[in-house]
């Protein structure tokens, strides 16, 4: 799957949270009173397919506090290989499957309060996120202190997760086990010109528990026979701590031509051994009073971690060792190019459509997806 959904609840808080201080602070007595309705389509040439329809709801209680809250129903369908060779070579899935067809549904609840106190602003936020084999509940809180005449916004969030992993497939009377992980988030955002925002923080994650997935299979070869791979197959092990950090650095251009342009930098390591940069350009440009069109590109690389091989050998393994086949911690690049256009309403109460296309691809497996958004913003 795509790097979106490596964010977890606490940047999903996270980035609902943002989206509360953002608009308190650009337009503190405008509405927030909007629901959007969207559908995500993410379709790959590893016969994976994924319909992400969601709704968010956002509601000023008064002229100071706010209250959103986000559902999406997502659906993961993989359709079986061609032959039964993908079973053994430790190909996985997002499901952590080994290789085969299955369907799934994920049902995933965001929600965020924010109340502001004079030039304080306070959130809390709660994630809920249940599938057949995995719940997580996640709750936040953040503290945003507008300075120098809200020039300046200092953000310091925590966030705790709690999640519970299952193993249907036998089952297996250890499950379920935990995992949880802490979060601690500071961000500083610093008006320079009246056109051009810096905007920049630290994020360090603790996670303790259960952190392999059940189904995932690791092969390791003994010897062939004519030519077909012959080994043992395990099942993946991860260790049982990860500590998480990421660096992050955001610029943001108004021009008075109605242009924009945007650009994100980050950079994430963990004590597992991978790191990982991110880099991601946008330009957006008005091209009439109803029509906006943005233009993004997105570089992502990462390293392996310290004990992932797409196959072992005899030899290296035991039942006991770290082992993993998990494509998402390998060593890759990715390129995404995407176009959006918005189309705001001018006749029925000012509603908007956002309509997007992203081309996904990686060099080093040739894997492709296209993904399909849009987003119909009702104000109410």
């Amino acid at each position: 799957m795509i790097d979106r959904y490596k964010a977890g609840p606490g940047g999903l808080i996270a980035a609902l949270f943002v989206f509360l201080v953002g608009s308190f602070w650009a337009q503190p007595a405008a509405a927030l009173d909007i629901i959007d309705l969207s559908m995500g389509y993410y379709k790959d040439d590893n016969r994976l397919t994924v319909n992400t329809p969601g709704l968010l709801i956002n509601k000023d209680l008064t002229e100071s506090a706010s209250f959103s809250i986000k559902y999406t129903y997502e659906t993961f369908e993989k359709e079986a290989p061609q032959n039964a060779a993908d079973a053994v070579t430790g190909a996985t899935t997002v499901s952590g499957g080994t290789g085969g067809g299955y369907d799934e549904t994920r049902h995933e609840i965001v929600a965020g309060f924010a109340q502001q106190f004079r030039s304080t602003l306070i959130g809390l936020g709660y994630f809920y996120g249940d599938e057949n084999d995995f719940h997580s509940d996640a709750y936040s809180v953040a503290l945003t202190q507008f300075l120098f005449e809200t020039n300046l916004a200092v953000t310091a969030l925590y966030g705790k997760t709690f999640d519970e992993i299952d193993k249907l497939d036998p089952p297996n009377d250890d499950f379920p086990k935990d995992k949880d992980t802490d979060t601690f988030t500071i961000a500083a955002t610093q008006i320079l010109t009246p056109r051009l925002l810096i905007s920049g923080g630290y994020s360090l994650s603790k996670v303790e528990g259960f952190q392999s997935l059940p189904l995932r299979k690791v092969n390791a070869i003994q010897g062939s026979i004519q030519g077909i791979p012959i080994g043992t197959i395990y099942e993946e092990k991860h260790p049982d701590e990860r500590t998480r950090q990421t660096f992050f650095l955001g610029l943001k251009q108004y021009f008075l031509s109605g242009r924009a342009i945007y650009l994100n930098l980050s950079y994430y390591m963990d004590d597992w051994g991978v790191h990982a940069i991110a880099a991601e350009p946008r330009i957006q440009q008005y091209l009439s009073e109803s029509v906006i069109l943005r233009l993004r590109y997105r570089f992502y690389s990462q390293t392996a971690a310290d004990f992932y091989q797409p196959t072992y050998s005899a030899s290296e393994v035991t039942e006991e060792s770290l082992k993993t086949a998990d494509v998402r911690l390998r060593d890759y690049d990715t390129h995404t190019v995407g176009i959006a256009i918005r189309l705001v309403g001018k006749m029925i109460d000012d509603w908007s459509v956002l309509m997007s296309y992203d081309r996904y691809f990686e060099t080093n497996d040739g894997l492709k997806a296209n993904i399909y958004q849009v987003t119909l913003s009702i104000p109410y």
